[in-house]
């Protein structure tokens, strides 16, 4: 198994963070005198970035460059200093996340979230796992459903030089996309990868079933029946 490769998403998927983004949202909120919004509303904002999501918060008619600008610099004044109060582990991810490398399989993250708060969360919450790339968005980096961010996962853990024309067929049938969102099943359809979604996370599962993900599951235990058990999945 020493070249299976499970590339999960972040938010949604990994770690329920919607607590302190919403917190985060509403101070930059309140700065501006902007109205505030509740958790379930916010996350219908995530899935494209933190600007993106600092813009969705913010009315429509404030939504002015300038404006945007301040509200993301006031969120990232917060957020920097506050992205693990509140954000916890999906029931059953920690145990997932031991089973798949006891079973030799590497694993890595691929967010849209900004690199600084991605690195955080991840060495927080899971300071056992041995990670084999922690990507967040970086600079001159598009962000997904772009295929960039996960080549550049796969230079670093394979060393080779990936190009975005595509994953050599051998080792395509070895890596898995894991995410919660629309945003995740194009991404890795625009990586020429495999997708499986989680149904715990920001999305609903009557619009994750309209986006035609290749496995759609419920619990992290069932990840690893696929990764490890179910050799169609990952050869």
């Amino acid at each position: 198994m020493k070249n299976k490769l499970v590339i999960f998403d972040l938010d949604g998927t990994l770690v329920d963070t919607i607590d302190d983004l919403t917190d985060a949202v509403n101070y930059a909120m309140r700065i501006l005198g902007y109205e505030e919004h509740p958790s379930a509303v916010v996350k219908g904002f995530v899935g494209n970035g933190i600007a993106k999501l600092v813009e969705r918060a913010l009315p429509e008619w404030g939504r002015r460059k300038a404006v945007a600008e301040r509200a993301l610099m006031y969120f990232m004044e917060y957020y920097d200093l506050h992205c693990r109060d509140r954000s916890v582990a999906y029931p059953g991810v920690r145990e997932m996340l031991s089973r798949l490398q006891e079973g030799g399989v590497k694993v890595a993250v691929a967010s849209n979230k900004y690199q600084r708060a991605t690195g955080k969360i991840i060495s927080g919450l899971f300071p056992e796992v041995e990670w084999s790339a922690i990507h967040g968005n970086r600079e001159g980096v598009e962000r997904k459903p772009d295929p960039t961010i996960v080549f550049n996962i796969l230079r670093e853990v394979y060393g080779e030089s990936f190009v975005t024309v595509g994953i050599p067929e051998w080792l395509r049938s070895q890596i898995l996309y894991i995410g919660d969102s629309p945003t995740d099943i194009l991404t890795a359809a625009n990586a020429g990868l495999r997708c499986c979604v989680v149904t715990w996370g920001f999305s609903i599962r009557s619009i994750l079933e309209m986006h035609h993900p290749d496995y759609m599951v419920d619990s992290a235990e069932e990840i690893v029946e696929l990764v490890i058990k179910n050799a169609n999945v990952i050869a």
